[in-house]
């Protein structure tokens, strides 16, 4: 068995190796799900008279790290010894609106369980990838191309952008960076390199767009290898900036195209749009461990846990505001911590897909409040206050 495999009876479950795995239903197949990792518990003490039968396992399947090429999943070896296995108990999945709050505890499972299927299930999008590298800029990131094709592939029913400007500069090449960045930009500033690299230790801002012809244009400031950063080395930076040009590519050739190249905030809440992107990173680059997910996710969000002002009253008010609003007045990482939650939500009940539909449809003429009510099935107004409560709810788990 593999993950991604076809199986036979929807919701039966195998335990391996210590992880679970689930036969899911994506599209009009059935396929095992990703595995998540099952805590090993504390086997009972048994009376020396009682000589219990071990209950004997299927062949452990070792997982593919996030290295490696999600295609390439090695073959399944066979156990030496059977060993007894703990159960697990999945958490409640959330279907709707009416039963979120109570299932508040599996949000971020299901968040990330259905977009490790739905990124299993999905072809390998080759997107072409220009890399440009300062001349005095040190990589961290041995292949950054594997993020962009777990990400692709976690949307890979969306317009994808054709081809990948990736260019990478530390301080010394801001120069550099601005230079090559004005050569494929639409419309540069001029300020865009050095904006992004203010300072050796704060030389990590990173800048997306598109130039209406399909090409994703990514501007990475590097901090120095010696004051080391994750997001320089899983490849979660690439995939948070590509994030951001994939949801610009659904704007391409709709009315809606002049602002697509930089600013879907003009249609869309900009916690969804920060949000959404931190999201994907989490999702697709650590789509083989829930457990290396939910570190990803403390790392996001872990500073709204006993923060005081973050009350149901205030989580609602900050969701609720139209795109045009005055964002300015909210401290900025509450765009991607509280976005973060916010999209894990919306991707617990349909999917990484749901969120991304969003700015189709928007980019296809909806509005907002009408797009979310075709894919929800709920009016954004009454789904505010339940998705306030249960983002608290969350915040304190």
């Amino acid at each position: 068995m593999t993950k991604g495999a076809p199986c036979k009876k929807i919701n039966q479950q195998v335990i391996v190796a210590n992880k679970r795995y689930t036969c899911v239903k994506s599209g009009n197949k059935l396929i095992w799900s990703a595995g998540v990792l099952v805590k090993t518990a504390k086997q009972p003490k048994v009376s020396p008279t009682v000589n219990p039968s071990p209950t004997p396992t299927s062949p452990p399947i070792s997982t593919p790290s996030p290295s490696q090429s999600p295609n390439s999943l090695p073959s399944p070896s066979l156990s030496p010894t059977p060993t007894l296995t703990p159960t697990f108990t999945e958490p409640v999945r959330p279907t709707s609106f009416t039963d979120l709050l109570d299932a508040a505890g599996g949000i971020s499972y299901w968040a990330w369980e259905k977009s490790a299927t739905a990124l299993l299930a999905a072809p390998t999008p080759t997107p072409e990838v220009v890399q440009l590298i300062g001349p005095n800029t040190q990589m961290m990131n041995a292949d950054p191309s594997i993020a962009f094709r777990l990400t692709s592939r976690l949307y890979s029913n969306f317009v994808l952008p054709k081809r990948i400007y990736a260019i990478y500069f530390g301080q010394t090449d801001v120069a550099w960076a601005q230079t090559e960045f004005n050569k494929v930009a639409l419309h540069p500033n001029g300020r865009e390199a050095a904006n992004n690299c203010v300072s050796a230790e704060t030389c990590w801002g990173g800048l997306s767009e598109i130039d209406l012809k399909g090409n994703a244009i990514l501007l990475m400031a590097l901090r120095s290898p010696a004051l080391k950063d994750s997001n320089h080395t899983s490849g979660t930076i690439e995939s948070h900036e590509y994030s951001h040009a994939i949801q610009g590519s659904q704007f391409i050739g709709t009315a809606k195209e002049a602002s697509a190249y930089c600013c879907t905030k003009a249609y869309m809440p900009w916690w969804l749009v920060e949000g959404q992107a931190e999201f994907s990173q989490a999702a697709a680059v650590f789509y083989s461990s829930f457990a290396d997910y939910i570190l990803e996710r403390k790392n996001v969000v872990g500073g709204l846990k006993g923060d005081s002002t973050i009350t149901d009253a205030w989580l609602e008010t900050f969701l609720k505001p139209a795109a045009s609003s005055d964002w300015s007045k909210y401290d900025n990482w509450r765009l991607y911590d509280v976005g973060f939650l916010a999209s894990e939500v919306l991707a617990s009940l349909k999917g990484p897909e749901g969120v991304m539909q969003l700015f189709r449809d928007v980019a296809s003429g909806k509005s907002y409040e009408e797009a979310f009510k075709g894919i929800y099935g709920f009016s954004w107004s009454d789904a505010v206050p339940i998705m306030a409560r249960t983002i608290s709810a969350m915040i304190r788990l």
